[in-house]
């Protein structure tokens, strides 16, 4: 099990010391990290994980009390991975929504997401079932003060209630990018899907309505569902934007 403090995204921090420094990291004014690196090359890997990054200031003080100030801007995006790390999840279940028109089939899913040098991170995953096969892949990157984002695109054949096979692609967009100065985080999720034939797991766990037969006195007779007991899963999304703003708000109001 990793340590708190490799935990979730944080840069890596370079640097290069001329003599053994003591090297100081802060964060909106609080030191998050204070370290002695020997001569030479060093890199600082163990920062604690903020929830969406901004700057960082770094300070090398060197044996005769020079100093070298340098800052490092960041955002991170949910897929966001250390650089040199791998996490990767394995799930199998069945799907329960709760919903009685709904079945419960079972399902494995896996994915894995691996930390580049340089803020990239790359990665995929699968999510199989019996009427139910889809890939993902997509990469991500720490822009510095530009922000950070994830782009990536998933392939999905379904089958639905009706017996009909379906395939499309759904292209996801995240941007996030922290503005320590205002004290605002702006975070903008685009989905798209470039298809009329994509449809996720969820939607192909209806019952299938087949229709059924009655013995009556007169022989047998075939009863077809009411229309009232189909799924219209025709209008499905073709597109979805969400943009989130936070406000930092430093001073409360006072009543009295």
């Amino acid at each position: 099990m990793l340590p708190d403090s490799q935990r979730g995204f944080a840069p890596v921090i370079h640097g290069i010391a001329r003599s053994t420094a003591q090297v100081s990291i802060k964060q909106n004014g609080y030191e998050i990290h204070q370290s002695t690196v020997p001569p030479g090359p060093f890199a600082i890997n163990d920062l604690y994980a903020a929830s969406s990054g901004g700057d960082l200031q770094v300070t090398i003080k060197e044996n005769d009390g020079t100093r070298q100030v340098f800052s490092v801007p960041w955002s991170t995006v949910p897929v966001l991975q250390r650089e040199g790390y791998t996490r990767y999840a394995l799930t199998a279940g069945e799907y329960r929504s709760g919903n009685v028109q709904q079945e419960e089939p079972k399902f494995f899913q896996g994915t894995v997401l691996h930390g580049l040098p340089t803020g990239w991170t790359i990665y995929g995953g699968a999510q199989l079932a019996e009427r139910y096969r889809a890939v993902n892949l997509g990469m991500g990157k720490n822009m510095g003060d530009f922000g950070a984002l994830s782009l990536d695109i998933t392939q999905a054949n379904a089958t639905l209630s009706d017996y009909s096979d379906h395939q499309g692609q759904s292209i996801r967009f995240l941007y996030n990018k922290a503005l320590n100065d205002v004290g605002t985080n702006i975070q903008l999720v685009g989905y798209r899907y470039s298809t009329k034939g994509y449809y996720n797991f969820a939607d192909t766990a209806y019952r299938r309505m087949s229709g059924y037969d009655v013995q009556t006195q007169d022989g047998v007779i075939q009863v077809k569902p009411k229309f009232t007991d189909y799924y219209n899963l025709t209008w499905n999304k073709r597109g979805k934007v969400q943009v989130n703003v936070t406000q930092q708000l430093d001073v409360l109001p006072r009543f009295i």
